[in-house]
């Protein structure tokens, strides 16, 4: 069973939507990393807990981004 955070539970502040655009902000998920592996990332949204592949080209992330 997957535990669902609000994303106020997850560190989201209005602070961090008023970086994002409209069309940031409709497009995409937010989410916070959780836990970090050799090549992917374990992220915790609204949604639920799931993975994001680590891609050389893509931004540094780190566990609590």
């Amino acid at each position: 069973m997957t535990t669902i955070y609000p994303l106020s539970q997850l560190g989201w502040t209005a602070f961090f939507q008023q970086q994002l655009t409209l069309d940031e902000w409709t497009e995409s998920t937010p989410a916070r990393v959780m836990a970090q592996h050799r090549s992917r990332l374990e992220l915790c949204s609204e949604q639920g807990l799931f993975h994001f592949e680590v891609h050389p080209a893509g931004p540094p992330l780190t566990v609590d981004d």
